[in-house]
């Protein structure tokens, strides 16, 4: 675990291990439709990663494509939130809150259901980190 930034792809964290990153950075999806690509792929060690994901896509995007997100936790799918451009309106369920167990692996991805043609997604997770017997409150607060 360091401080240093080590790249998009992989979780970043921070010097005091108190907190967790992870970009995707921006990723050209689509082409060809149908095709679920991934936008981040990375595991835990032994502490628990409480997290906020938010997958967007760009401005400028083609208006007619229509997408479909998906979490994975060490392979099992956990959600799946359809995104209309149609109506150029954001995902109803995103960011989400997700607790990542240790020895797990979370992989997001995107497919485009509706066409061929490319458009520009991301996902950015931000969270804390807890030790593996540490006590905290498991109970994830709205805001």
């Amino acid at each position: 675990m360091t401080g240093t930034f080590q790249g998009v792809g992989v979780f970043q964290y921070s010097p005091d291990n108190k907190f967790v990153a992870g970009y995707s950075g921006v990723k050209s999806t689509g082409a060809p439709a149908l095709t679920e690509e991934t936008l981040f792929e990375d595991s835990t060690n032994s502490q628990y990663l409480v997290l906020t994901i938010d997958v967007r896509r760009g401005t400028g995007g083609n208006v007619g494509n229509d997408y479909v997100h998906h979490i994975y936790i060490n392979g099992i799918e956990v959600l799946e939130e359809y995104d209309s451009t149609v109506n150029d309106s954001p995902p109803s369920l995103y960011p989400v809150k997700i607790i990542l167990p240790p020895f797990a692996t979370l992989k997001v991805t995107t497919e485009n259901i509706t066409s061929g043609v490319d458009n520009n997604i991301s996902a950015v997770i931000m969270g804390s980190v807890h030790g593996t017997i540490e006590q905290f409150d498991l109970e994830l607060k709205s805001e």
